[in-house]
């Protein structure tokens, strides 16, 4: 074990390294499946809808294993410090592709991602792949835990020189105390562990904490309009 803080952050660093190249080697051979499945998805007629149906199916689940693998990268990355280029971004632009983006996971969960409109738009310099980790994290978590046939809800606002996304749910109401430490490590890892808890699954949120933390943001959890909500809130022209 490390005796001191040197030691500490050299053995740091050798795990974020050695994470990264456990996440290159998964992420390799679950990129070409997906790139198969798709083209399989394409080539099958319409003769084929069971076999379609399957091949689809695959391919969301060979989707969501990039999306974990990519988390785990992030969680590397950050915790060995290393961050990833900027880029300016348009609030509103942004979240629409997210948004299109995941919609195949709302439909394949028999839950709509409904955008309140009139989006807010506001210009943002940051760190695009963290935002697009946070943003994403959110939808999917709202998305899993929200009741077949039901919505999610995102929406955009500025205020107090903050751009604020939000994301609403149906899903299991949480209590202002799991609320206060349930984006840790720690939570993450004990939750599951607790029959009924909604959020101990998985690495998503604890993925996102740290990706709005990289662009000197922030999670907020709370209820609007009686509904669960997760915010990812963001400084105006951030550079972090």
């Amino acid at each position: 074990m490390p005796e001191t803080n040197d030691d500490l952050a050299n053995w740091r660093r050798i795990q974020s390294k050695l994470n990264k190249l456990f996440v290159h080697d998964l992420k390799n051979p679950i990129s070409a499946l997906s790139a198969n499945l798709s083209f399989l998805d394409t080539a099958l007629g319409r003769e084929s809808e069971e076999v379609r149906g399957a091949v689809s199916d695959s391919k969301l689940a060979a989707e969501m294993l990039l999306k974990f693998a990519e988390n785990l990268n992030i969680i590397a990355m950050r915790e060995s410090g290393e961050s990833c280029s900027q880029s300016e971004i348009q609030l509103e632009t942004f979240v629409r592709v997210t948004v299109e983006r995941n919609q195949k996971f709302a439909e394949s969960a028999g839950v709509r991602i409904e955008l309140e409109e009139p989006l807010a738009n506001a210009p943002l310099v940051c760190q695009y792949r963290y935002a697009e980790v946070a943003t994403e994290n959110l939808i999917l978590s709202a998305i899993r835990h929200s009741p077949h046939g039901g919505a999610v809800d995102v929406s955009t606002f500025v205020e107090n020189d903050e751009a604020v996304i939000s994301i609403c749910d149906h899903g299991r109401p949480i209590s202002k105390e799991s609320a206060a430490t349930l984006l840790t490590r720690e939570a993450q890892s004990e939750a599951i562990k607790q029959s009924g808890n909604r959020y101990g699954r998985g690495i998503g949120l604890y993925a996102a904490n740290l990706a709005a933390e990289a662009l000197n943001g922030r999670i907020t959890i709370g209820t609007r309009n009686q509904m669960t909500e997760f915010a990812l809130v963001l400084p105006l022209q951030a550079r972090p």
